[in-house]
């Protein structure tokens, strides 16, 4: 699995920001490779004001990351979306 905290770069400048197309493809190497990767995004991330509130994101993100693992592995699950900066690539 990788975590990637992906800055300003990674989007485009409209709001909401979109994933550029260079970062998905970047997901999609690392994906055809066995890689599981975690999108955290710099604007979410920012808005986490205390290392709590950090920590309860990752582990919420890490936890959703698992359970779609289990349930891909056993048939069953959504593929995620390509404006879906958290899901698993």
């Amino acid at each position: 699995m990788a975590v990637e905290v992906d800055g300003g770069w990674h989007f485009s400048r409209s709001s909401p920001p979109v994933v550029l197309g260079r970062a998905v493809a970047k997901w999609r190497a690392l994906e055809m490779r066995g890689w599981r990767v975690v999108s955290v995004p710099w604007h979410q991330w920012r808005e986490l004001a205390t290392s709590a509130l950090r920590q309860e994101y990752l582990a919420n993100v890490l936890d959703g990351v698992l359970w779609r693992t289990h349930q891909t592995s056993s048939g069953v699950g959504r593929a995620p979306q390509s404006n879906d900066a958290t899901a698993v690539r």
